[in-house]
């Protein structure tokens, strides 16, 4: 217990100079999530003592697996956005088809990837959840946004409803996230949808009152240290909110899937005080990867 304590100050600690430098926090709420964050942070660096289960590795090997064959299939991907600035997003299209199969974007994040990590895992935050009422209301029983499961450190299950362009209805989403460290300086999370009688996902969970359409989301991000305190975040998802929906709606939906990448960027920049080159830091990238 002594050991976590001296763990979780020295995380706390280690965030506040930015914070100190700055101004004091926009208010409770953000001095709420920070604390969360570092909490969540707490089993990241004590990393050891995580235990994955057969099923876990599985679902994480098979993400990588998929991250691997994607990166060597470019021929396929078209750049949605053609700024060279933040963030670069590219989409996927087959040749018979004018939908975006997938997304992906990459950014560098001015925090640690454990930071980071921390703050896309917390899927219930403030910050999160004052976003989802802000695009589909206060009704938490029409449109909820909630953790079902916290299966363990590295594991939960989530459940959330969101509105889409009227006359469709809305749609839900059930998910399963698992995050796990790949070496001392990567981290992969992957999101997948699961069944509703597959292991974590409570029975008889709470649905939304609304009538809606369960759908599917798919999304693995890869958060990888840099130098002085940076990340960089690659994040490929794929949403299919099914049912009969036009290519120009489901298209601007999946590159608005990426908007996270900017809202971290925005969220950790406030913060900084370490100046950085996005376009040199890439390039030093590029050649530790020959």
């Amino acid at each position: 217990m002594m050991m976590q304590t001296e763990t979780f100050d020295k995380l706390v600690i280690e965030q506040l100079p930015t914070w100190e430098h700055n101004r004091d926090f926009d208010s409770r709420e953000e001095e709420e999530d920070e604390l969360r964050y570092a909490q969540m942070m707490m089993p990241m660096l004590n990393y050891e003592d995580e235990v994955y289960s057969d099923f876990e590795e599985g679902i994480i090997n098979d993400a990588l697996e998929d991250v691997h064959f994607q990166a060597n299939d470019e021929a396929t991907w078209k750049t949605i956005d053609k700024n060279e600035q933040f963030p670069r997003m590219i989409g996927k299209k087959t040749a018979t088809d004018e939908r975006v199969k997938r997304v992906k974007g990459s950014a560098i994040i001015p925090c640690s990837p454990e930071k980071m990590l921390a703050w896309t895992f917390a899927f219930n935050s403030n910050y999160d959840m004052s976003l989802h009422h802000k695009a589909n209301g206060t009704n938490s029983d029409e449109y909820p946004n909630v953790v079902l499961n916290m299966v363990n450190n590295h594991h939960h299950i989530v459940y959330y409803a969101m509105k889409v362009p009227y006359p469709l209805q809305p749609r839900s989403f059930l998910c399963r996230g698992i995050w796990k460290r790949t070496d001392e300086d990567t981290y992969v999370l992957v999101y997948r949808t699961p069944s509703s009688t597959s292991f974590g996902v409570p029975p008889n969970y709470p649905r939304s009152t609304k009538k809606v359409i369960p759908s599917v989301y798919e999304a693995t991000w890869l958060i990888r240290r840099l130098r002085n305190n940076l990340c960089h975040c690659t994040y490929m998802v794929m949403a299919d909110i099914k049912g009969n929906v036009p290519a120009a709606v489901l298209n601007h939906g999946a590159a608005g899937a990426l908007e996270k990448l900017k809202r971290a960027h925005q969220y950790f920049e406030k913060y900084n005080t370490v100046e950085y080159d996005e376009k040199e830091l890439r390039e030093e990238m590029k050649q530790e990867e020959m």
